[in-house]
């Protein structure tokens, strides 16, 4: 069973309570009665809103049938995939998911009316996308990476603790460290990066020193292992409370 990462797998704490669980692109709101109670649905609707309004990272994932309720879409002529169930047992009466997550959308909506994003959804459907996005679209690739990343000078280097040679060759471990990495492994670098696993449209910015990335490694398979031992000891973002 898979979980909203935000990107939105909303990760309050780690280790928390999933807002959202499922598979990728057919995530349905959890049913667990603690977060209907509690209006954590109306929160995350104002995070939707507000993260969008202000540049940050969207939220991917969300299954088909559940966008087509929230914006005032008929339960009953909802298209439901089979994966939008996200118990396995239950796969067969996969008609009660709508029904058993009514008050969770119900939410999600009372949150996102609280935001001035709110009638540009209702009025232009075709932006709807741009908020809720697929997470397969949104799947970081190395080159995707590459590219957001702010490079250390020579005249920067100037500044720093650091000497030049150990900056090359750490900047040169990191980029051959993403152009081999997986989907998965991307994705949690950015999240360790800048606390989700969307890329935004601001720049990654490097700093070559001990605390932020060290310049004392002087092979590759070093710096590799403990890269994978940071990034993967991190689970933050928004999806979890």
């Amino acid at each position: 069973m898979s979980k909203l990462q935000y990107g939105f797998e909303m990760n309050f704490v780690p280790g928390g309570t999933l807002l959202f669980e499922g598979e990728q692109d057919h995530l349905i709101p959890s049913t667990w009665h603690y977060l209907l109670e509690s209006d954590f649905f109306v929160v995350a609707g104002r995070m939707i809103g507000h993260s969008f309004l202000h540049s940050g990272p969207c939220l991917g994932g969300l299954s088909p049938a559940i966008l087509h309720v929230l914006f005032g879409g008929s339960p009953e002529e909802a298209i439901i995939d089979i994966k939008d169930c996200a118990d396995l047992d239950i796969r067969e009466t996969i008609k009660v998911v709508l029904g058993r997550t009514s008050k969770q959308v119900k939410q999600l909506r009372s949150g996102l009316k609280e935001t001035p994003i709110w009638p540009l959804l209702t009025e232009r459907k075709d932006t709807i996308p741009l908020l809720f996005t697929r997470a397969s679209d949104v799947q970081c690739t190395p080159q995707m990476v590459l590219e957001k990343i702010k490079w250390p000078t020579e005249d920067e280097d100037e500044d720093s603790d650091v000497s030049l040679e150990d900056t090359c060759r750490t900047t040169g471990f990191l980029r051959t460290f993403i152009e081999t990495a997986s989907p998965s492994i991307l994705g949690k670098l950015v999240q360790f990066w800048i606390g989700w696993n969307v890329l935004l449209r601001h720049q990654l910015d490097i700093n070559v020193v001990e605390l932020k990335l060290p310049g004392h490694y002087k092979d590759y398979c070093n710096f590799e292992r403990d890269i994978l031992a940071a990034i993967c000891s991190t689970d933050t973002g928004f999806g979890l409370v």
